[in-house]
């Protein structure tokens, strides 16, 4: 019997938790540029300024005006209370994004939603490749060549004369 144990890890994961569950693989993690995109994609509206991260969840706009609109973000189960270290969030270590619109879970403030984003930095390591050109320093233009120490100390000197016939 073979065991797939991405598919059966994605399948606890969907299980135990509330919310839909996108667990990214190399070639997801690609199509985005950062998690702001990602989130965008989702039906979130957020939106980034001089270092300032703004989200807010279009489904609970439209609910009531005494509802947050603003969801309950967590990276790695560490509540955030500024979305400013969001800021063009690198999305080449998510491991998984778990987002629940309706917030079960998190009681009245959770009526913006709950995004809880998992990483592994282990992810961007294994993703490396190597993208320069090794060059040998120095630089140079011709082959180098050996040097010598002439056997006379001045050009006065009485061998330099009779060797060069000055």
């Amino acid at each position: 019997i073979t065991v797939n144990k991405e598919k059966e890890r994605i399948e606890k994961l969907k299980n135990t938790s509330w919310g839909n569950v996108e667990v990214f693989d190399d070639a997801r993690r690609n199509r985005f540029m950062d998690l702001a995109s990602y989130l965008n994609t989702k039906g979130f509206q957020v939106t980034q300024n001089f270092g300032s991260v703004q989200i807010k969840n279009f489904r609970s706009m439209g609910a009531s005006f005494r509802s947050n609109p603003v969801p309950i973000v967590y990276i790695d189960d560490r509540l955030l209370f500024s979305f400013d270290e969001l800021y063009y969030y690198r999305m080449d270590v998510v491991d998984y994004i778990i987002i629940d619109k309706s917030g079960h879970g998190e009681g009245m403030r959770g009526a913006g939603g709950v995004i809880k984003i998992y990483t592994d930095p282990l992810i961007s390591n294994k993703n490396y490749t190597r993208t320069f050109q090794e060059i040998d320093v120095p630089l140079t233009f011709a082959t180098p060549t050996k040097f010598y120490t002439p056997k006379y100390n001045s050009y006065q000197s009485r061998f330099f004369n009779e060797y060069t016939g000055f």
